[in-house]
């Protein structure tokens, strides 16, 4: 019997080594054979708006004509230009879906501009609105708002963002109640089109051209002023001025002080770029921080010492320029904030 049963085991074994090799070879000519799936970014086909003044684009599916509005510095009722930037702009009709981005100057925050809630979209009576979510919309933060009213059963949802001095506010309406068909656009669709939304390079004038370039450049939710003697970074939001001593003053949109004669910052940052002395001397005090900005030595003075009522940042460089930064703040966010900005100084060599 054990004669006879070893001759079949080994004959089994072969049988089973060669099924389990035609198996995985088989497995592994499939798998070679599956073709790999190339994501395509369907956006990149997609129609472009423009808008050169206030300095950003936007892309919109095929089946959309060109947008137009019903309001505007130049009337309303006719194709949109690129060079406006106060109006309300209106995408597609009842068979496409339709929605319309309102844009104006604006310096406040995102959450002053939806406190403003300014647009031509209404649903009348007395209305709510609703926070969604929050996104970032052309790398800046956005709020996604939902709104309905007590004489209407329509819902109107929008997205507030700012960016390039500029308040955007995107609407639709996801619920109609009247009996005219359209189309509604999903939330998917909606954050595709605004996944296209991106700031462009932007001249602004109010900075003197004899002390900066007048050239920002849009980075991220960052923006870059390029002046005479450095380069600097600050949030997209931020204000400044250059003023009359030849200061450059930068602060932050929620930026106030107090109304005392100390001016201290109640919230917000506050940075004050004085005019270089040719001839300065880093202070020699023992109350100070040692930094280092862009290479050069400096320091760092904190408010209080000798009688002065703000931080002071002093920089020196190799030609013996000394520059004075005066640094007001509330809280550590607005501090981290500026000192970011003091940091990405770049000065030209």
């Amino acid at each position: 019997m054990q004669k006879g049963f070893a001759p079949i085991l080994v004959v089994l074994l072969i049988a089973l080594g060669i099924g389990g090799y035609l198996i995985y070879t088989n497995y592994s000519n499939n798998q070679a054979k599956t073709p790999v799936q190339n994501t395509v970014d369907e956006t990149t086909n997609w129609k472009v708006y423009t808008n050169t003044k206030a300095g950003f684009e936007i892309r919109y599916p095929e089946r959309y004509t060109e947008p137009y509005t019903l309001k505007g510095t130049q009337g309303g009722g006719r194709k949109v230009t690129s060079e406006e930037d106060d109006l309300g702009i209106i995408w597609g009709d009842t068979s496409t879906g339709v929605f319309n981005i309102e844009l104006y100057p604006f310096d406040g925050s995102v959450e002053e501009l939806q406190q403003e809630g300014r647009t031509g979209s209404t649903l009348g009576g007395t209305e709510t609105e609703v926070v969604v979510k929050e996104l970032t919309v052309g790398s800046q933060k956005a709020i996604w708002t939902r709104v309905t009213s007590d004489v209407s059963t329509d819902e109107l949802h929008k997205i507030y963002f700012t960016g390039n001095q500029h308040g955007f506010i995107f609407s639709t309406t996801k619920v109609r109640s009247d009996d005219i068909p359209m189309r509604i656009l999903s939330d998917a669709e909606i954050s595709q089109i605004l996944s296209t939304f991106k700031f462009t390079n932007l001249n602004i004038s109010n900075i003197d051209s004899k002390s900066c370039n007048q050239t920002i450049i849009q980075d991220s939710n960052k923006l870059k002023l390029a002046c005479e003697k450095f380069l600097l970074t600050i949030p997209n939001n931020w204000k400044y001025e250059l003023i009359e001593d030849g200061s450059l003053i930068i602060r932050s949109s929620d930026y106030t002080q107090s109304n005392d004669v100390y001016n201290k910052a109640t919230k917000g940052a506050y940075l004050r770029f004085f005019t270089p002395d040719p001839a300065g001397q880093l202070y020699t005090g023992k109350n100070r921080e040692n930094l280092t900005i862009d290479g050069n030595r400096a320091l760092m003075i904190p408010a209080g010492e000798d009688a002065m009522s703000f931080e002071s940042v002093q920089i020196l460089l190799k030609e013996s320029e000394l520059y004075v930064i005066e640094v007001k703040y509330q809280g550590d966010v607005a501090k981290t904030l500026a000192y970011q900005v003091i940091n990405s100084l770049k000065f030209n060599k």
